[in-house]
């Protein structure tokens, strides 16, 4: 009788090490796939702030362009004159002409 009390614990010990060594190990699966997913989301935020730094840096350009054309169409300097338009990376781009003569 204490012999089958004996084996009853020993295999009952076994299982519960057994479930906390899955446990240990589920858990750092988990913390390993925390890990990645952290490294993906820095490298992802760090190329989207790269991207929209460059787009901002055209948007400006393009403001300060803009502003110039028509501070001298205003001006009544030059005319202005639609050059092309084409779509690069789903925005869509003018391009705009200054004749280089003065208005009399």
């Amino acid at each position: 009788m204490l012999y089958a009390i004996n084996k009853i614990l020993l295999v009952v010990t076994g299982i519960l090490i057994a479930l906390q060594i899955n446990n240990w190990n589920d858990r750092e699966k988990a913390k390993i796939k925390v890990s990645e997913s952290l490294i993906k989301l820095s490298y992802d935020l760090r190329f989207d702030i790269q991207k929209f730094n460059k787009i901002d840096s055209i948007y400006d350009q393009w403001l300060e362009e803009c502003q110039y054309i028509f501070d001298e169409v205003l001006s009544g300097k030059k005319k202005l004159r639609l050059m092309s338009m084409f779509q690069e990376e789903g925005h869509f781009s003018i391009f705009l002409s200054v004749k280089a003569h003065i208005l009399k």
